[in-house]
């Protein structure tokens, strides 16, 4: 079998001190004698990725320009082989420490140790997720660090990192209804959706995204034809980096069926391509949506869900709550009394936005968790609706995505579940006995934050993730917008078998990185018992947006407590669609 190779070596191995505590020989060297050369070899099959250490595409002479190490690239999922260049027969002991996540949804490192003794064979890996490019120990790379001991009692080390990318996916997201010459929005998928992370598109030409609106054209957010420099209205377009782009879509030919399609080109560090394509019914019907609004969205708090329309609404007595039907995917929810609650959600009450007469405003009957909003679909079946001057809204749709509102902002920090873990500080570097990660309860996945005490402890204790040496380092840190309004959420389970009367604790949450801090707390003596709670709050920031440090933060003042945390969601208010 034919292999490529990249390999790295041992003076870069002082990088990796950071991520494996050393208590042996420094790392200092590069090329001992013939055979003792520590270098870790990292190799793949080129019939699973033949570009897998091409950081220049010499086809298109396109630079890669990322500010990426020139490290080996391979796709999740494909195998990857690694050894040592110095002589097998000089060593005694070689000691691999290999970041190994369990599945791809896996948020942790998972360092797993391997020894090895007499037998050398190299060792085969194939790595379930991509390394993490915004934060923490692998956002140039997983590390993998060598501990070589030979049989003269000679100790050396190397360190190597290797890029683990997903394939790309092309995702539309666009009405697959739309009425003739009224525009509907048309983008792509987020940046996890696409299978891309924030490190695919700083770099020159590195992310291309080719869209072709078939018989439809784009205009601009008053309705205006945008033209190409013939004079022509533009119906084909390349956005390169821009994965958030939404095209204002118009399609001026009524009783067909358009397609639109979007080829997804990553050109660097790990070129990969995919197509995909959506069929768009085109009616005189009028149909959800207006320029440069999301045609049927869910309000930040799940509450509310907001149908648009391009024109005012008559008379909506003529329908009634049972016209439309709410479908959620509650899957991830693994608590299974709130899993029920989400699945039978149904809309309660509809009316005219206030606000705005070209609104349809659908109360619902429970609010759908920041955990599945992602996952929501309407279906309408009534043929009875007009628009204010006499025209027919479309007479039924089935299962039509309801937009969220925003994003969870935190959810790519490893911050908004417990899965992986937090540590509590208080002061900020002190780890407590009070806290830990607890199987034993949890809303979504396996695992929740607990706090504990059976004596009054008196301090304000902040949940943060700490680095390996027990330090608050940067771990949890974010950037948002500036000047919104945001709504802060997670839940909360409050055991009331260790509650002392009149306890004066509270739960609350802080954006520490600014000044002076903004937040809120509430006591837990008002939260109902022995089921998870939704708390939450909107907080208005005022000049810069929020970064640095976030807290969920527990106020212990007297007594005995036990409470878990889980599902913590940051998310603006209003993301102007």
């Amino acid at each position: 079998m034919i292999k490529i190779v990249r390999k790295l070596s041992a003076f870069c191995v002082l990088i990796g001190l950071f991520i494996v505590g050393c208590e042996e020989a420094p790392l200092d060297q590069t090329v001992g004698p013939e055979g003792k050369n520590t270098v870790i070899k990292i190799e793949f099959d080129p019939d699973d990725n033949p570009q897998n250490t091409i950081t220049i595409d010499r086809n298109s002479g396109l630079v890669d320009n990322s500010g990426l190490p020139e490290v080996g690239f391979v796709y999740v999922g494909n195998k990857v082989f690694i050894s040592s260049e110095s002589s097998d027969e000089l060593v005694a002991k070689r000691v691999w420490n290999i970041p190994q996540p369990k599945d791809e949804s896996d948020p942790s490192l998972n360092i797993e140790v391997v020894t090895q003794e007499g037998s050398f064979e190299p060792l085969d890996y194939v790595f379930n997720r991509g390394n993490i490019t915004v934060s923490g120990r692998e956002v140039t790379g997983f590390p993998i660090i060598l501990t070589e001991t030979f049989k003269d009692g000679t100790v050396k080390r190397a360190f190597n990192q290797i890029q683990i990318r997903n394939r790309v996916v092309s995702k539309i997201n666009s009405p697959t209804e739309a009425t003739v010459n009224l525009p509907i929005s048309v983008s792509a998928g987020s940046i996890s959706e696409l299978g891309l992370t924030h490190a695919d598109i700083d770099g020159e030409n590195q992310v291309v995204l080719d869209w072709d609106f078939g018989g439809g054209f784009i205009v601009d957010d008053k309705g205006d034809t945008i033209l190409d420099e013939s004079g022509n209205p533009i119906s084909k377009v390349s956005v390169i980096n821009d994965i958030g782009r939404k095209f204002n879509v118009v399609y001026p030919v009524t009783g067909v069926e358009e397609t639109i399609k979007l080829v997804l080109n990553r050109n660097y560090p790990l070129k990969d391509v995919d197509m995909s394509s959506l069929k768009v019914n085109v009616s005189s019907l009028i149909v959800p949506g207006r320029v440069g609004k999301d045609p049927i969205k869910l309000s930040a708090d799940g509450s509310e869900i907001n149908i648009t329309y391009a024109k005012p609404l008559g008379d909506i007595s003529v329908v009634n709550s049972d016209n439309f039907n709410v479908s959620i995917e509650a899957d991830e929810i693994s608590n299974s009394e709130l899993k029920s609650i989400v699945e039978s959600i149904k809309v309660e009450n509809i009316s005219i936005n206030p606000d705005n007469s070209n609104d349809i405003l659908l109360t619902l009957s429970e609010s759908i968790p920041s955990i599945v909003m992602d996952n929501v679909k309407l279906s309408y079946n009534s043929m009875d609706l007009k628009t204010a001057d006499g025209e027919f809204i479309v007479s039924a749709y089935e299962n039509s995505e309801v937009f969220m509102t925003g994003s969870n902002i935190v959810s790519n920090s490893l911050l908004s579940s417990f899965e992986d873990g937090w540590n509590i500080q208080y002061p900020w570097a002190t780890q407590l006995d009070n806290f830990e990660i607890s199987s034993e309860k949890s809303l979504t996945g396996e695992k929740s934050g607990l706090f504990s005490t059976t004596e009054a402890l008196g301090g304000d204790f902040g949940i943060h993730r700490l680095a390996e040496d027990n330090t608050a380092d940067g771990l949890d840190s974010f950037v948002g917008p500036t000047e919104v309004t945001y709504l802060v959420s997670f839940w909360v389970y409050l055991d009331d078998s260790s509650i002392s009367t009149g306890v004066d604790s509270k739960v609350g949450f802080f954006f520490t990185g600014l000044d002076p801090w903004v937040g809120f707390d509430e006591d837990l003596a008002g939260l109902e018992k022995n089921k998870w709670v939704l708390v939450s709050k909107e907080l208005k920031v005022d000049g810069p947006g929020p970064s640095g440090k976030f807290v969920p933060v527990i106020r212990e003042r007297n007594g005995a407590a036990k409470l878990f945390i889980d599902a913590l969601d940051i998310r603006v208010v209003d993301d102007g669609r």
